[in-house]
């Protein structure tokens, strides 16, 4: 059991720490072109995470009305199965 675990979280917890050190270092290369330069590297950062949810919840909330709609093996577009919802 702790060897599916870990096989499920540990690759997911490498991610965020090397994310964490990614971003620890892009400050510091950043910080010798001053502050402005790191807030617009942040402001810049929170923007593509905005879209990046966007995006992320659309294809999530896409996924469960494909899939219904390959089990009962209907051939419509996509635009006929969001209208009946």
């Amino acid at each position: 059991m702790l060897g599916e675990l870990l096989a499920i979280g540990l690759p997911n917890g490498i991610s965020s720490l090397l994310a964490g050190f990614a971003s620890s270092f892009s400050n510091r290369l950043l910080v010798t072109h001053g502050t402005a330069a790191v807030a617009a590297m942040a402001a810049a950062g929170k923007t593509t995470m905005v879209i990046s949810t966007i995006a992320m919840a659309i294809c999530m909330g896409c996924q469960p009305l494909s899939g219904v709609q390959l089990r009962r093996r209907r051939r419509e577009t996509p635009e006929a199965a969001f209208e009946r919802i």
